[in-house]
């Protein structure tokens, strides 16, 4: 094993480090440590090695997820720094593997939660709507009133500043004054 540099500083590995079989997204292996027992699922998003541990404390499921979200940021296309489509695998991940499992108790890198599928499910509901956001303004416009009013939408201007559309302004003769509305 040879030291890493990261933008923490110099990692040192010790004799307990052991690189974990994961290599595509959603793997799982199980490992002892010291007699306990511990599920690690490949979860790549906020980092390239983010792992999800899964450990049974006193008969209580407890989930170490990283910095996969925090309290009061939910949004895993935050954490994923705009990268859609690996926000999506982390949702997916999170959706078929972490869910599953019931987690009573989520350790984040930065704060606990004592009701781990309430957080959990939390993050996967605004993403979605980051993700909606994100993708509305990427088409210029809402995917959801694009499909509901597609006739209409040939008269709508997006307003992504205002959260909708607004009505294109009718064209103008020459003579008159394009008034601008805020």
């Amino acid at each position: 094993m040879v030291p890493t540099l990261n933008h923490y500083g110099i990692w040192v590995p010790c004799a307990i480090d052991q690189p974990l079989p994961l290599v595509r997204p959603g793997d799982t292996t199980r490992f002892n440590l010291d007699g306990l027992d511990i599920q690690a699922i490949f979860a790549p998003g906020h980092s390239f090695d983010t792992v999800v541990y899964v450990l049974n404390l006193a008969g209580r499921r407890v989930f170490l997820t990283g910095d996969i979200g925090f309290h009061g940021n939910n949004n895993i296309l935050n954490r994923c720094c705009g990268d859609a489509p690996k926000a999506r695998a982390v949702m997916k991940i999170l959706r078929e593997q972490v869910l599953p499992l019931k987690p009573e108790f989520v350790l984040t890198g930065h704060d606990e939660h004592t009701n781990g599928v309430a957080f959990l499910e939390a993050i996967l509901r605004t993403t979605e709507e980051a993700l909606h956001q994100a993708e509305a303004r990427r088409i210029g416009g809402c995917t959801k009133c694009r499909s509901v009013f597609k006739a209409a939408i040939r008269d709508c201007d997006p307003a992504p500043a205002f959260g909708g559309h607004r009505r294109r302004p009718r064209k103008l003769k020459r003579n008159q004054q394009r008034q601008v509305h805020f």
